[in-house]
């Protein structure tokens, strides 16, 4: 039972069904707009076994009002009403609103250094595979933790020989990065040349203005410290992939232009 009205906070492990996850639901009525792409994170752990127990659950306040969990109660509604576990602690202050989500939250790199101990997989390896699994879905696809390690570890050997590359993670963006660990994996045997080509292009000498490392390098110097939008992103990840397939095939370029080549 949920009480609409409880003084003393109060937390328990419930496991969902309809009637407790709808009675939730119905008491969400002073709360932000809830975010499509959140929901649909929630509901691909959910079908894929990652929803666990975790001190981070559901929260009502002494008014019987809906304060923290409404993204992972639809996200519940919409699969159906799966079994699935979480925290429910009623009774909270008013005030307890005020303080969700406002402190430092475990990033996608913190969450790597659990996993791993290099560096600077930790550091890229993220960001890299978070832009490639939005190139096999969508722009605005909001990958799980669990989605972005698993591409790492699809990946992991194309990730090293990139990162370990000369000085790589020091000149290029992970959106740049990215598409060289594409090139790669598609392309294995001409991954020595790509990796030359990435080198030429971090080191810059002997390069004649026609080169696609030369065109390549030259975008990233100008557009340094740019805002790292989506649209910088996805210009990032084009023209290093036009950039890559235009040396592959031996060709020249006049300008390095963000379309897809594949």
């Amino acid at each position: 039972m949920i009480s609409n009205h409880k003084t003393e906070p109060s937390a328990r492990v419930v496991t969902a069904s309809q009637p407790l996850v709808d009675a939730l639901l119905s008491m969400n009525t002073d709360n932000r707009k809830m975010r499509e792409g959140i929901i649909c994170v929630y509901m691909r752990e959910i079908e894929q076994g990652e929803f666990v127990l975790t001190n981070q659950g559901v929260g009502v306040d002494c008014d019987g009002i809906l304060t923290d969990g409404q993204h992972r109660l639809e996200a519940i509604k919409r699969c159906g009403y799966p079994p699935v576990q979480f925290v429910l602690v009623e009774g909270l202050s008013k005030k307890a609103k005020e303080k969700v989500d406002q402190h430092a939250k475990r990033s996608s790199r913190d969450m790597f250094k659990m996993f791993t101990e290099n560096k600077d997989v930790c550091n890229l390896a993220p960001a890299i595979c978070r832009m490639l699994l939005r190139d096999e879905k969508h722009a605005g696809f909001k990958p799980t933790f669990t989605e972005i390690y698993e591409k790492y570890e699809e990946l992991e050997t194309e990730i090293k020989s990139v990162l370990s590359a000369e000085r790589g993670d020091r000149f290029f963006a992970a959106a740049h990065m990215a598409a060289f660990v594409w090139c790669v994996n598609k392309f294995p045997d001409k991954k020595e040349s790509i990796i030359e080509m990435h080198d030429r292009a971090v080191i810059g000498a002997n390069l004649d203005r026609s080169e696609p490392a030369f065109l390549l390098r030259n975008f990233c110097l100008t557009h340094r410290g740019a805002s790292a939008g989506t649209q910088v992103q996805w210009e990032r990840f084009y023209k290093t992939l036009k950039a890559i397939y235009t040396h592959i095939e031996g060709q020249t370029l006049g300008v390095l232009r963000a379309t897809d080549p594949r």
